[in-house]
């Protein structure tokens, strides 16, 4: 008869082990662990059973191995959600008025979308596609074109009519016109109709052009008479007050209106200008500043040392002597959102604001 009762350590093992091996069926890892430890409890040496202690301890590896399995289940249907979310995006769109900017063509199945641009005078148009690595795969003359917005027509062939493969590809668009030639801008405004597919990506029809969500910048509406919280789109239209703004820089300058600043009574305030992870990167003495009135912030988007900082936003926060606590409140009326740098932002009288920093809406 084979002494088991020190097996405590291949108990261990093998609870490590299943934890480990994710399975689709949970339940059978944990009817595994059960039958060995029956086992062990019908083999165990009557002369020598299994210390109480011993048991309690196996025992606690079952409980620890059936949360590892829940936790693993929780964490999966977790995944599925967020899935369906993200799949979602495009649908905050819909009707919605969109400004998009992007120099991309998708090709899937030899079939292109995406790409467009948009002419403010009537120019003879070129377009030239390139892959991955900067090569040119196509030339594209598009002949004379009206002011407008326009989709690019390829076929999806290279210069020497052979089909391309499936991916992403850049491309550039030049106009010529009495000036000469000059590169055109790759965007589109417009409402957006309705949502396609292409394979298994989401397009907007904007104009008749398809866009894809992740190259819209902004994104404004009309006045709606409900408000149900749930996307950032939501707050378009409606009037909401937030504890603090943000400051949009863009090729080293300042793109976003100015926000600014109000304290209680007359006092000296310091500004110190943050990045994303809350070092500061620039600071200014404002003086004896007057109480009660709004005072707009001073920033050239520099550092202390007068170098340009990266492009992307920058937060704000004011010390005030004597203990006066400074209001950075935005307030007003949402006009806009924008897509930057991976993030929505409001946009209210110019000023952005990130919805995280909301306190209350009204309307």
């Amino acid at each position: 008869m084979t002494i088991v009762s020190d097996s405590l350590s291949s108990i261990t093992g093998y609870t490590d082990h299943m934890a480990e091996k994710i399975k689709s069926d949970d339940d059978l890892g944990m009817n595994d662990f059960l039958t060995m430890l029956i086992a062990q409890l019908q083999h165990q040496d009557p002369l020598n059973p299994m210390e109480s202690q011993d048991f309690t301890a196996q025992l606690t590896q079952f409980s620890q191995l059936e949360a590892q399995f829940k936790s693993n289940k929780i964490l999966e249907d977790i995944s599925k959600s967020l899935n369906l979310q993200t799949g979602k995006n495009a649908e905050d769109y819909l009707d919605k008025y969109i400004t998009a900017t992007v120099d991309t063509i998708d090709l899937t199945n030899s079939k292109a979308a995406g790409g467009f641009y948009t002419l403010e005078e009537a120019a003879q148009v070129s377009i030239t596609v390139f892959d991955k690595n900067g090569k040119v795969v196509q030339t594209i003359d598009s002949g004379q074109k009206e002011p407008g917005s326009y989709s690019i027509n390829w076929d999806g062939k290279d210069l020497e009519g052979n089909p391309c493969e499936d991916g992403t590809y850049n491309f550039y668009v030049e106009a010529l016109t009495s000036s000469g030639y000059s590169p055109v801008t790759t965007s589109v405004s417009g409402k957006v109709d309705s949502i396609i597919y292409q394979g298994e990506k989401q397009y907007l029809v904007v104009e008749g052009v398809l866009v894809s969500p992740k190259s819209v910048v902004e994104a404004r509406t009309e006045k709606s008479s409900e408000f149900e919280p749930g996307s950032t789109f939501d707050y378009l239209g409606k009037t909401i007050e937030a504890s603090t703004g943000a400051i949009s820089l863009e090729s080293g300058k300042v793109k976003s209106s100015l926000p600014s600043f109000i304290i209680e009574s007359e006092a000296s305030t310091r500004v110190n200008i943050l990045n994303s992870t809350g070092q500061i990167v620039y600071s200014y003495h404002n003086g004896n500043t007057k109480g009660g009135k709004p005072v707009e912030i001073e920033w050239d988007g520099k550092d202390q040392n007068g170098n340009k900082l990266s492009d992307g936003y920058y937060y704000y926060e004011v010390v005030a002597s004597g203990n006066l606590k400074a209001d950075t409140s935005v307030k007003g009326e949402v006009t806009g959102v924008f897509y930057e740098n991976g993030r929505h932002f409001l946009d209210i009288n110019g000023v952005r604001v990130a919805p995280e920093y909301i306190e209350a809406v009204k309307g």
